[in-house]
């Protein structure tokens, strides 16, 4: 039996979803589509549209006929759709931006699906949300929390073969299965991702790092001249060969530019490095020491061996600037910081002298005669660099700056007050410019479980509490370091105990550089040289990642054999969380201890939210897979005189409820939200007010009685 779909579309959509109706219903037999004129109540709703109300209309309009409507305005919780039992809401907005090398009718089409395949066994996208894979895999039931991962399931045109088993144990016929397979081909056909290097580089927004670490060029150099003897063959490590890094790196960031197997962004990254960053350790003993000449008649100081590396590697990221389809009206810039073998320890405790082989570098290789003149506490880097659509600001920090004469606390890393009071000093002259902040410094800004397992010395920088918290107090987006040769990325979301005291603190994205050059037997066990092409997005953009990285590694022992760099994954790290629209209640900058809180501050709290409280209730759930049913609404403290008139609360539930954050403006049972749970959670709620003001709420949901509903 053929079953009939009603399809409706906005008037910007129009035109694909109409090619999209044809192709389904030629590609299949077991759904018919026809195209219906939109609903008066559907049409009037506004933008952005609230899923939830859409679909009530779309029901309501439809009597039991499944319904789905495509719109090309948002969606209110920016989701690419919100599929039902029997009814679909889609939105084509923002499609263009992904860059996800298809059609706009295939997207349509495989929306269709997703669609097609809840209409048949009657559950909604929450129904098969414990189907869902994040990361994508490349399948129709990929979550896609990060948006341009639909092209993976786009372009594979699949079932993975646990959604398929899934679906079968759940009711999907042979032929729907067959039907489903049919229309996913036909969108996997519409891919045009062999073309893609065919296509402008756009930049995508983001300012695009070239991150290098660890060079260590002298006597711990992998890439020195091998030891040839007559009749035996060349000595791999760890004494190194003859293989130009720099050649390496820059034909693999061509190489990166056109390889239509990466996404957009990433190739893009790789076309206009905007930044080169050297988190420190250039030299390895920094004295003025004689190094193995690179090449003949080449130059046997370390620090003049890295300045003609960087030399090199600059004039190459210009000429693929300058060749790629990407503007590029100005030159990379650079920022250098010293590591702690880049000091001379035999030099007197505090002296400048400890970094005069450092500061010659940088001038060396950057004009800034600055760094011969500074204290080592004034030995800051601070540089705005212009990315497209945006700005940001970097600041270096010197964490080498330890007075210990004992050669085992050498490695001791500290950024001491001077350096954050310069900084600040800095942030302050450009707060009304740059809107990311990068901050580059040597050592760990915290420790790294497998290095702090591996090494019995200090991995992280001394008081490294009060540095992070002065990052992310000030708001820094992105943090880079190097020293321990250990690669890794991941968002830094510490925050205080009672989070509702700390305003505007950021989750900066840490990534750990690893080395690029250091001997095999400078590494942690099994780890290769590496380094990381990162994007940073420069526009605030709550929806995609802040960050895309990119590692890239050598081989181990595989040099002279012709080897290369090579991915070693892409991570989309980071989000930007929406600005906070209320000021801190009166005394919400002190920190808490025990006895400092008076009445005042629960007055003031109370005033905060009009009197207006955050409470719940639930009971035992009837759905499978659940434990509770839980209602989250407002109810005011005490009864009083006049009282603010709430407009709308926003509930943010987190992500294991698709569609959160969930707009409620109905005012019944006190802006009432209704949800199923298995566990305990945070919700934090953002409620509006009628004349304009808006205050935050918030309630751990926790089943601490639910005992008492099992007596």
């Amino acid at each position: 039996m053929v079953r009939e779909v009603w399809v409706v579309a906005s008037p910007g959509a129009q035109s694909a979803v109409a090619e999209a109706i044809s192709a389904v219903n030629s590609a299949q037999d077991t759904w018919r589509l026809f195209a219906k004129d939109v609903p008066d109540a559907v049409s009037a709703l506004s933008s952005p549209v609230q899923p939830d109300r859409a679909a009530a209309e779309l029901t309501h309009w439809a009597r039991g006929v499944p319904a789905v409507w495509v719109t090309d305005e948002p969606l209110r919780d920016r989701w690419f759709s919100h599929h039902y039992a029997a009814c679909a809401v889609i939105s084509t907005d923002g499609l263009s931006d992904l860059e996800l090398g298809f059609p706009e009718v295939a997207y349509v089409a495989y929306e269709l699906a997703q669609a097609l395949t809840g209409f048949w066994l009657a559950k909604s996208d929450k129904d098969l949300f414990r189907l869902c894979h994040d990361p994508a895999v490349g399948c129709l039931l990929d979550l896609c929390s990060y948006k341009p991962d639909i092209r993976r399931g786009m372009a594979a045109g699949r079932l993975c073969s646990r959604c398929a088993v899934a679906l079968r144990e759940l009711g999907l016929t042979t032929q729907a299965s067959d039907s489903l397979s049919h229309v996913l081909q036909y969108v996997a056909a519409r891919g045009s991702l062999p073309d893609w290097h065919e296509r402008p580089v756009t930049g995508d927004g983001m300012l695009s790092i070239l991150h290098l670490s660890d060079l260590h060029y002298g006597s711990a150099f992998r890439f020195a001249p091998g030891l040839l003897r007559p009749g035996q063959p060349p000595v791999y490590e760890p004494c190194g060969n003859l293989t130009d890094p720099c050649e390496l790196i820059l034909s693999d960031l061509e190489g990166m530019s056109t390889d239509p197997d990466l996404p957009p962004q990433v190739r893009s990254l790789a076309a206009k490095v905007d930044l080169v960053v050297l988190s420190g350790d250039t030299a390895n003993t920094a004295a003025h020491a004689k190094a193995i000449p690179l090449r003949a008649n080449g130059p046997d100081d370390e620090y003049d061996q890295a300045a003609e590396f960087i030399g090199k590697l600059m004039a190459g990221i210009q000429r693929l600037r300058n060749d790629s389809r990407t503007a590029c009206g100005t030159s990379a810039g650079l920022v250098v910081v010293p590591g702690n073998h880049d000091v001379d320890w035999a030099a007197g405790s505090g002296s400048r002298q400890r970094f005069l082989g450092y500061a010659r570098f940088c001038h060396a290789v950057s004009g800034n005669a600055d760094y011969l003149n500074s204290e080592p506490n004034e030995i800051v880097c601070y540089r705005e660099v212009a990315a497209d659509r945006g700005l940001a600001v970097v600041v270096g920090f010197n964490s080498c700056t330890m007075s210990s004469e004992q050669e085992n606390l050498r490695d001791i890393g500290i950024v001491e007050n001077e350096q954050l009071d310069a900084a600040d000093a800095f942030l302050h002259g450009a707060r009304d410019i740059p809107r990311r902040k990068i901050a580059v410094v040597h050592h760990h800004p915290l420790s790294i479980p497998p290095v702090a397992a591996e090494y019995n010395t200090y991995d992280a920088i001394v008081q490294a509490g009060r540095f992070l918290s002065y990052l992310q107090d000030r708001g820094f987006d992105l943090i880079l370091h190097g020293h321990k040769h250990y690669p890794m990325a991941w968002v830094h979301n510490m925050r205080s105990y009672e989070a509702t005291k700390v305003h505007g603190w950021s989750d900066p994205v840490v990534v750990s550089g690893g080395s690029l050059t250091a001997q095999a037997d400078r590494l942690p066990l099994g780890v290769p040289n590496v380094y990381h092409l990162i994007g940073l997005r420069v526009a605030m953009d709550s929806v995609r990642p802040r960050c895309v990285i990119a590692r890239r590694s050598l081989p181990l022992g595989g040099l002279l054999h012709g080897a290369g760099f090579a991915g070693d994954g892409i991570w989309y790290l980071g989000a930007d969380h929406p600005p906070s629209s209320t000021a801190p209640a009166a005394g919400a900058g002190r920190p808490w201890e025990p006895g400092t809180r008076d009445e005042s501050e629960r007055a003031a709290a109370y005033a905060a939210s009009d009197g207006w409280m955050l409470v719940h209730r639930y009971r035992r759930s009837p759905e499978p897979e659940q434990l509770f049913d839980i209602s989250i609404y407002l109810a005011p403290h005490k009864k009083r005189g006049e009282r603010k008139q709430v407009q709308a609360v926003t509930y943010d539930v987190g992500r294991l409820w698709p569609g959160s954050p969930f707009r409620i403006e109905d005012p019944g049972n006190g802006f009432e939200l209704r949800l199923s749970a298995y566990g305990p959670f945070l919700c934090l709620a953002s409620v509006e007010f009628q004349d304009g003001s808006t205050c935050a709420l918030q309630r751990y949901v926790d089943f601490e009685m639910s005992d008492l509903l099992t007596q």
